[in-house]
Parts: C-alpha cells; sequence; structure tokens
C-alpha cells in the first residue's frame, strides 16, 4: 500500500499544537492504516467523526489484519500545525474533521525553499521524522520511499541548459536522502527509495507546466531525452559506498559545469 504522506510538525512546544499535528498523521495515514494493523480507525477519528465513521466487524477486523507487504510512502513536503478554530455551521469533511490548520510559513518565513508547484515546500528533514513515526506506530514495518522529488517550472524562456544544470535538485536529493539514511540508524525499515521522477511528465491538473523529472523531456521537439545533473549525480551515487556509512552532513559527487552542459548534450 502507497500512501501520500505529509510530515506535520507542531509549530510550537504546546500541548494542542502537538496534538494537532498527531491528529493530522492520524487522519492522513492512521486512516488507512490502523485498521490493517489494529483492527480500527485512529481513536481521534472516532472521536471526531463519530457515527459517520463505519464500524467494522470482527470478521472485517481479522482479514485485514496483516494484510499489506510493506508500507510505500509518498514523502514531498512537509507543514506546520497548529488547532482549527471550529464553529458551529462548519461544513462536514476530511480537513473540518481534523481540525488543523496547515501552515507554510510563520511570520514571513517559510518552512522551507519553494519548489515550482504551488503545495511543494523543500524540508528535508521532513522525510526523516515521518519514517520515524510510521517506524513507532507501527512496530518497524517495511517501508519504501515510493515517491520523492521536486519540480522546475516550465517556460519557453529558459534554454536547455537551464534545465540540464539542475543543481537544486541534485541538493534536494542529497539532503532528503541523507535524513532518510539518519532514520535507518535510528531504526526505520526502510527498503527502497524512488524519485520523482526519471522522466519529466504530465503533472495531473499542471499538466506540463512543471518538471520533476531527473532527464529532461523535450516535448516540442519529437520528445527527445537528456540527462540532466540529478540522473548524473544518482548514477555516481548508487555506485559509490551506501549514504548510511557517512556521518558528513552530505556526500557530494561531482556534477556537471554550466559549460560542459552547452558542449555536451547526453541522451538517455
Amino acid at each position: 500500500m502507497a500512501l501520500d504522506a505529509e510530515w506535520g510538525e507542531p509549530l510550537t512546544d504546546s500541548v494542542e499544537d502537538k496534538e494537532a499535528a498527531e491528529r493530522h498523521l492520524e487522519f492522513q495515514l492512521g486512516w488507512f492504516l490502523d485498521p490493517i494493523y489494529y483492527g480500527d480507525y485512529p481513536s481521534s477519528m472516532r472521536l471526531a467523526v463519530g457515527d459517520r465513521l463505519p464500524r467494522f466487524s470482527e470478521k472485517q477486523a481479522e482479514l485485514l489484519h496483516g494484510s499489506l507487504d510493506f508500507i510505500g510512502l509518498n514523502h514531498y513536503t512537509s507543514r506546520y500545525i497548529i488547532p482549527a478554530e471550529t464553529s458551529s455551521d462548519q461544513k462536514l469533511g476530511w480537513l473540518e474533521d481534523s481540525s488543523i490548520t496547515r501552515l507554510t510559513e510563520v511570520e514571513g518565513k517559510p518552512i522551507g525553499d519553494k519548489g515550482a508547484s504551488y503545495w511543494m515546500y523543500i524540508v528535508p528533514w521532513g522525510i526523516e521524522k515521518m519514517l520515524k513515526w510510521v517506524t513507532d506506530r507501527y512496530n518497524r514495518p517495511a517501508l519504501y520511499i515510493t515517491e520523492n522529488g521536486m519540480d522546475d517550472e516550465d517556460s519557453a524562456c529558459n534554454c536547455l541548459a537551464d534545465y540540464l544544470h539542475d543543481s537544486r535538485r541534485v541538493k534536494f536529493y542529497q539532503d532528503y536522502l541523507f535524513h532518510a539514511a539518519r532514520a535507518i540508524k535510528e531504526g526505520a525499515d526502510l527498503r527502497g527509495y524512488f524519485a520523482w521522477s526519471l522522466l519529466d511528465n504530465f503533472e495531473w491538473q499542471l499538466g506540463y507546466t512543471k518538471r520533476f523529472g531527473i532527464v529532461y523531456v523535450d516535448f516540442r521537439n519529437g520528445q527527445k531525452r537528456y540527462l540532466k545533473n540529478s540522473a548524473l549525480w544518482f548514477g555516481r551515487f548508487l555506485n559509490s559506498e551506501p549514504l548510511w556509512k557517512h556521518s558528513l552532513p552530505n556526500k557530494s559527487f561531482p556534477v556537471q559545469s554550466t559549460e560542459q552542459i552547452h558542449q555536451e548534450c547526453v541522451y538517455a
């Protein structure tokens, strides 16, 4: 089972913010995983949703128990979490029931650098906390990062070299993989990692306006494909010593300079 997994960081150390952040994770991940591991929805959902939340029969709970091989996490970003202000006339829905407010910045300071998509903020420490939370809650299950990456804006004004020299994406993967390795050191059974994405592609309602790929696809000229620096970095990274063996904040690998990219277009 693969699930969308946005980390929720309590804005402060207050009990209210911590409970709201935990509720955010329970409504997002516990909604699907708690029935499989514990036979019922999280207690926070039971309390908030009441009779609108179905109940499992004993037979259903038995069938669900242990019915997955691994937990896949599609993780990209994180948010600060605070309790939401509620009113008697608020509509019913998943977000309203969770009674949380998701914040991308505090006092003008964003939680992380901005990606191209409106929802994309780069928060490397979030993946470590997410992996540790799932590990602790579900007794060290087998985990895979089934999606992780960042996007660039597509623009007809940019030249090919601008897309191929994707130093921000290289740093993104260095930082996120470093924090994933830290989670492994702390006991997470992380068995695999999939970058999103191999190729630039059609991104849901955003279409071809956002580019997540480590390989550039020229949609205007026969869909030719060119390796970005991030693809070259990944090749060197995968042929190096395992990241978890290193105690340094990041392990760097040489990538192409802008001049090299102008001189040489590498086809995938």
